[in-house]
């Protein structure tokens, strides 16, 4: 990973579809930036998301796809140690010894040697009815080329 010393380093045009894994839905960009804030259905892998630095703690994101208008939402979080870290997404819902569900997302984002950005993903789930417990924990790591500033 690069050490980037201002968030306005991450500013570009980036591939929407991941180059480390599979090119499905869950793999975009898109998806990945809107899990942590609105949820969008949009997975168009030829489009491209731009990331502006709005200050050292807010990125906006925007979609851009041929022959359609663009979205954008803004990320929050905290720029630190050469990373962007949005601020988490969690959930609870607890009602004592009958039933409980927690959730929580974050993000990640840095560049690689190769300028392309790096996203890390966690996304962990836990809950309980009467006195079973389950949980799932998910965790993934995508970059994306940059194809413009």
């Amino acid at each position: 990973m690069l050490q980037i010393k201002s968030l306005s380093t991450l500013n570009g045009v980036y591939q929407n579809t991941g180059i480390t894994k599979s090119h499905g839905t869950y793999n975009t960009l898109w998806y990945h930036l809107n899990s942590i804030g609105q949820i969008d259905t949009i997975t168009s892998p030829s489009a491209t998301i731009t990331l502006l630095a709005l200050d050292n703690g807010k990125i906006r994101a925007t979609l851009e796809t041929e022959g359609s208008t663009s979205k954008s939402i803004e990320i929050k979080g905290k720029f630190k140690d050469g990373y962007f870290v949005a601020k988490p997404k969690r959930s609870a819902v607890p009602i004592p010894l009958l039933y409980g569900k927690f959730k929580n997302k974050q993000v990640q984002l840095s560049l690689n040697q190769d300028n392309s950005l790096h996203l890390d993903q966690l996304h962990n789930e836990w809950g309980w009815v009467f006195l079973f417990l389950a949980n799932n924990n998910t965790s993934t790591s995508n970059d994306y080329k940059k194809v413009g500033e």
